[in-house]
This record gives C-alpha cells, sequence and structure tokens, in this order.
C-alpha cells in the first residue's frame, strides 16, 4: 500500500512529532514498510519502537512523550520528569520517569519504570498532549527524595506558576495519606501556606541577611515624597526592594514599579528588586548582589 502520509502526519502532530510501531501497524503499514520508512528517512527512532515522523528537530517534550508511547497505554510521566516538565525541579537523570500499572510493562532503554497498583485519574492530566502526572502528585511521590528545603522551594514554585493551588494539593493529600511522603509533604499543602510573606518577614529575614554579610545596616521604610522603599542606603543611594507575587504580579503594578525605577535611577539612586523567593531560597545570591552594589558605591 502507499504510504499514509496524512494519517501519520495527524497522529505524530498530537504527540510531540512522533508515533509508535503499534499505531502504525494499525495505520496499515506493515513492518517491511516500517523498515523503508526508517531507510528512507520517513522514521527516525527515538526509543524502542517509537519514531519521530520526517525529521529529528522535535518540540520540548517529544522524549515525555517518546516513553509514554514506549511503555503502551495507560502509562505517564511521572515523579523527578513530571515535577521537571511542569518547571518546578530538574529532572534528576537521564532516564524518564514512567509510571505504569503492574504487568503493563517491561524496561525500556531511556526509562525509569515505576509500577502502581492503582492510578487515581485525578491525579494524572495532559501537558502538551502529554500524558503526566498532576504537579501535586509528582511532588508527593518524590517528597522523601529531596531535602525539605528543595521540597519546600518546588512546591512554592508550582504555586507561583499557578500549574498547582494549595486546594489541589490538600485534595492530592486527601487521597493519598497512607503515602510514605504524606507526613513531609502535609507540612507544606496547609491552608495557612501562602506566597505573600508579611513586610515583618521581609525585615527579620533581610536584616538577619545583612548582619551576617556584615554590611551598613539600611533604613527600614522610610518614605521619599510618595515612594516608601523596602530598605534604603542613604550614603550610598541604594535602595532595596522585595516583591511579593500577589502584589507585583499583575501588568498594572509591574509597571508601575518600573516607573518609580526609573524616576530613582534619575535621581542617581540605584534599585534592586529580589523576590520573596529569592530572599528565602537563594540568600546568598542576595547578599552577594546588594554587596557588590555597596561596595561600588563606597559602602
Amino acid at each position: 500500500m502507499s504510504w499514509p502520509d496524512r494519517a501519520i502526519s495527524e497522529l505524530a502532530d498530537g504527540q510531540q512529532g512522533q508515533v509508535n510501531h503499534k499505531q502504525l501497524v494499525e495505520l496499515g503499514v506493515s513492518r517491511s514498510g516500517i523498515s523503508r520508512g526508517l531507510a528512507r528517512g520517513r522514521l527516525h527512532p527515538t526509543f524502542k519502537a517509537v519514531y519521530a515522523v520526517g525529521h529529528r528537530a522535535l518540540p520540548p517534550l517529544w522524549r515525555e512523550m517518546g516513553a509514554v508511547l514506549a511503555v503502551g497505554a495507560e502509562g505517564f510521566v511521572s515523579r523527578h520528569w513530571a515535577a521537571a516538565a511542569w518547571g518546578t525541579r530538574p529532572p534528576g537523570s537521564d532516564d524518564v520517569d514512567v509510571t505504569v500499572p503492574y504487568g503493563r510493562s517491561a524496561r525500556r532503554a531511556g526509562i525509569r519504570i515505576h509500577r502502581a497498583k492503582e492510578i487515581d485519574p485525578r491525579d494524572v492530566t495532559e501537558l502538551d498532549g502529554v500524558p503526566i502526572a498532576t504537579p501535586a502528585f509528582a511532588l508527593l511521590e518524590i517528597a522523601l527524595e529531596l531535602t525539605f528545603e528543595q521540597l519546600e522551594r518546588a512546591f512554592d514554585d508550582a504555586l507561583t506558576r499557578e500549574v498547582m493551588s494549595l486546594v489541589h494539593a490538600s485534595e492530592t493529600l486527601d487521597r493519598h495519606r497512607g503515602h510514605r511522603g504524606a507526613a513531609r509533604f502535609a507540612e507544606l499543602a496547609r491552608p495557612e501556606h501562602a506566597l505573600e510573606v508579611t513586610r515583618a518577614w521581609t525585615e527579620q529575614r533581610m536584616k538577619a541577611l545583612i548582619r551576617a554579610g556584615n554590611l551598613p545596616i539600611p533604613v527600614l521604610n522610610i518614605r521619599r515624597g510618595r515612594i516608601m522603599p523596602d530598605f534604603i542606603w542613604r550614603n550610598e543611594r541604594v535602595i532595596v526592594e522585595v516583591d511579593g507575587f500577589r502584589t507585583h504580579g499583575t501588568r498594572r503594578a509591574f509597571e508601575s514599579d518600573r516607573a518609580r525605577d526609573a524616576k530613582l535611577a534619575a535621581e542617581g539612586w540605584i534599585v534592586l528588586r529580589f523576590t520573596w523567593r529569592q530572599l528565602k531560597h537563594e540568600p546568598e545570591v542576595v547578599l552577594v548582589r546588594i554587596a557588590q552594589v555597596l561596595a561600588r558605591r563606597g559602602g
């Protein structure tokens, strides 16, 4: 039969540019036809019995999709690779984490298989057509494989990126109270966990950081006309602002902040902006940047 270009292309379009052996057979392509497709560059192997269609320039999630196609029905990207796909963690290894029901898949090169007795459909969703664990379930699964600080940072990143809500995290926890990572996950998935830090927390954290770095002590919350900076070094003409997502996450707030910074710069001030997440999780980076600017200004 002739090569079913249109049908293969339409299928691959929804699968990060790939198809597997079973799908090709179902479209009427014989084994010898697949071999000819490989020889002629119509197909390019990505995983065992999985092929990129037409070219090797594939979308960002091609490895995740290819791994799912390789293990077959009911498989989904999970754990570290799912967290990475949602933008909250690095992958952790070269092998893609894929969860399958017990007895449904053998080992595959480039894939780390995880078998589950039961898979709750509420823990699985899609990301650009890729079957994948929800952000909350992915983080619950790896909760004990991370330090608490790493887990907290990933949890906060998921909230900041708005790929997960506290409600979703709590509902996931309720379904998996017996999970070995539930106790640690529960420390974060509580109703009072919030992205917006208080001014008191920001001041306390920044003052402790400045003391640890032996830097000049700033003045706090001193109004300059209509502007009240968080931290100000008058002699060095340096201002530091710590932005909370909820108060600075809108376009209007973003534009207002930049207009204010431009006005201060025209008056000879340097304005450094940090997010609450940087102050919480990357204090050394914050300290070094402040110290460098103060040193240049004679502080």
